[in-house]
């Protein structure tokens, strides 16, 4: 329910943006989407470390000719 208001936020936003009402749709758009990274901080973080792991690895099995 906590993640309701945020994108409501959003799509509010979008849809002022999208009918003329710039002002309004940009600062709606902006608080919505920073509410919702907020909220969403922790699993950014996450899936960020997995990726930087996976790259990691990669760089580790690559094979390195010397020129």
């Amino acid at each position: 329910m906590s993640y309701l208001f945020p994108i409501a936020m959003v799509v509010l936003g979008w849809i002022g943006i999208k009918h003329g009402r710039s002002l309004i749709g940009w600062i709606l758009l902006i608080i919505g989407t920073l509410a919702l990274m907020a909220k969403l901080s922790g699993l950014i973080a996450i899936v960020l470390a997995i990726g930087l792991i996976i790259y990691g690895v990669s760089l580790l099995r690559t094979n390195r000719t010397p020129y």
